[in-house]
């Protein structure tokens, strides 16, 4: 698996280049944060072509409302429903989304699972100042 490297920045995600050109690297994180956070992007009108998955804007509304309980399991079956394609394409199995309360404002998201072309774990968090 070759991806374009992203990192997350505070108003959203880039890209990373070196002296002009695309980094890649091995991991599904660019794979990830499209699918959650993409909005209309080529890569989600791609899944939606192949299965049937929820805009990202299902997500971000869940992200948006007061943070409580059922806020929580709100935006992991949001998450769930996003990336469940990466199970359909076995670029990820096992998918774990584990979100949780930091503080009155902040909510982690977790994403983890196994990468199956070298049995790899791997797992990302995603901070959100709500």
């Amino acid at each position: 698996m070759i991806n374009i490297s992203m990192i997350n920045t505070p108003d959203g995600g880039d890209f990373i280049n070196s002296k002009g050109l695309l980094e890649t690297d091995n991991t599904p994180y660019s794979l990830i944060y499209l699918s959650l956070f993409g909005g209309d992007t080529p890569l989600n009108n791609m899944i939606a072509n192949d299965v049937d998955v929820l805009t990202n804007s299902a997500l971000l509304d869940a992200l948006n409302a007061k943070i409580d309980e059922n806020t929580i399991k709100n935006i992991e079956q949001k998450a769930q429903a996003n990336l469940a394609w990466l199970t359909t394409e076995n670029i990820l199995t096992d998918i774990n989304i584990e979100a949780s309360i930091l503080d009155y404002k902040t909510v982690n998201l977790t994403v983890s699972g196994t990468i199956p072309e070298d049995n790899t774990e791997y797992s990302v968090d995603f901070n959100f100042n709500l």
